[in-house]
Order: C-alpha cells, then structure tokens, then sequence
C-alpha cells in the first residue's frame, strides 16, 4: 500500500500513461482528491485506491479554469510520495502553454458550431428542440451546426458501453458523489453505492443508476438536509436518449434549420449531421 500521492510513469506502448494514484485511507486523501480533480480525470474509484490520468484534455479544462503549470505541478510535488518524472513535467509545462494561442475571429464569413459526441441525447427530448430552439436564435441565417446523434441500437450494444467491463463509466458515475462531497460538504460513502445501466424502451435511451446496496443516511450540508436510502433505491444520474435518423430531420425542421447532409455510421450506429440556419 502506498501512504501518499504519487505519480506512476509507467511505460504503455512506449509512452509515459501519467496515471497518478491515491491512497483513500491516507489523512491526506480529501485535501489531495481536491487537488487532483481540477487536472486530472478519475478513472477507477475502488475501495482503497483511486485512479486517476493526467491527459491533455485534463490540462486544457484546468487551463480554461485559471490554473497554471506551476500550480498543478506544485500540488503534484506537494502531495507525491515519489519525485515528480521529469518528461511528466514537462508535458504539463507544454500542454498548459499551448491553451489561449489560437482564436477564432468571425469576419464576413458563415459561423460554423460544433456539438459533436452526443451530447444532444443527454436533454429529455423536449428540452433538445428547446435547446436547438436556442442556439438557432445566436445564430445568423447561412450559419451551420455541426450535430451529432447517437441512432437506436440493439438493446446489447448500448449496455456495452455504459457498464463496460473495465468499470471506466462505473467510475465516472460515483465520482458524482465524490464531487458531491467536495463542492457541498456531503458524507457519501462511496463503495456502498453501485452503478447500474438500464436500457428504457419507454425513453428509447439508456439511463444510468447509482444503486443503494444498503438503508442509509447521507448529510449534505451545504444544501442543509439529510437524505435517507432504502436498499436498492438508485439515485438517476443521466439519461441518454437514441435517435431515428429521420426524427434528427424533423428535429431540424422544427428548430429553424435545414439538414444539408448527413453522414451515418450503420456499425455503432452514429448519425452526424450539417444543419444550416435558415
């Protein structure tokens, strides 16, 4: 067992992976987790150890948030049991300078947005057309977004990726009740709680459970309330919505604008799709 956090250069495919664990049972551990989420991602939280990765994607976000190299090297070297590898250091350093150099700057010309992913399914259906009411309304007549939606699938694929075997999305959902702890003061514990996938021929999507796997009381107190469990009621943490590749269409039309071109990926399947503002 490790007593402190430390960051792992462990060699994957060649490359440094910038994983950085952390002790749970250390008297550290909450000042350390603090520090660690505002550049790091969390990827597995099991009992003892958590896991997290440095990724250029983390770095960008800490950027974007005000933090600097100096500050998210500091709290690496404050916290680590191990001295800090000097190519990680120097990825931080690079990463964190390239945020802020490139801007875009409309000038006589058709704005084009991008909303890829699909982040559209995680709106209940009402809320996307209103949302896509919304950005039509910014938008000038000419102007494009760049929509990507997840299409119906087969009931297994789904399942597949939102309770994969890895336990990545496991970790992304109870790391809600970490943040939880965190921003409003809550005691959640976390190993009590499990994340459960459930497929919704109703909502034509997918949701996402944390599942009480005991009666228990939780205290959040920056909210000023305490909340109750019962065994095996889950807490509905995010819904994601499928789409008809022809309901996107319709979808389009009733927003304001045109769908001139959509491209399907029928494997997975994927719809992206080029709306112009009319």
């Amino acid at each position: 067992m490790v007593d402190e956090l430390w960051a792992q250069d462990s060699k994957v495919a060649g490359q440094s992976d910038k994983t950085v664990l952390l002790e749970v049972n250390n008297p550290l551990y909450e000042e350390a987790r603090d520090a660690l989420a505002r550049f790091a991602e969390l990827e597995k939280s099991p009992e003892h150890i958590h896991t997290y990765r440095i990724t250029p994607l983390s770095l960008w976000n800490a950027a974007a948030a005000g933090l600097d190299a100096a500050a998210i090297v500091g709290a690496l070297e404050r916290f680590g049991k191990y001295e800090l590898p000097g190519n990680v250091r120097a990825d931080i350093v690079d990463a964190v300078a390239r945020y802020g150099r490139v801007k875009l700057v409309q000038e006589g010309q058709h704005l084009l947005v991008l909303f890829l992913g699909s982040t559209i399914g995680n709106f209940a259906r009402p809320a996307g057309v209103k949302f896509l009411r919304e950005v039509r309304r910014i938008l000038q007549t000419g102007d494009s977004l760049f929509l990507g939606t997840d299409l119906e699938k087969p009931i297994p694929q789904p399942l597949q990726a939102y309770d994969d075997p890895l336990g990545v999305t496991a970790a992304f959902n109870l790391n809600l009740l970490a943040r939880i702890n965190r921003e409003l003061d809550a005691d959640f514990v976390l190993h009590p709680f499990e994340h459960v996938a459930r497929v919704s021929r109703e909502r034509r999507g997918v949701e996402m459970h944390l599942r009480s796997r005991r009666k228990q009381t939780v205290s959040i107190n920056k909210a000023e309330f305490a909340i109750t469990f019962l065994k095996d009621e889950t807490i509905w943490t995010e819904s994601s919505h499928k789409y008809c590749a022809e309901e996107v269409l319709l979808m389009a039309e009733q927003t304001g604008f045109r769908c001139a071109a959509q491209w399907i990926d029928r494997e997975r399947p994927f719809a992206e799709n080029l709306l112009i503002a009319c």
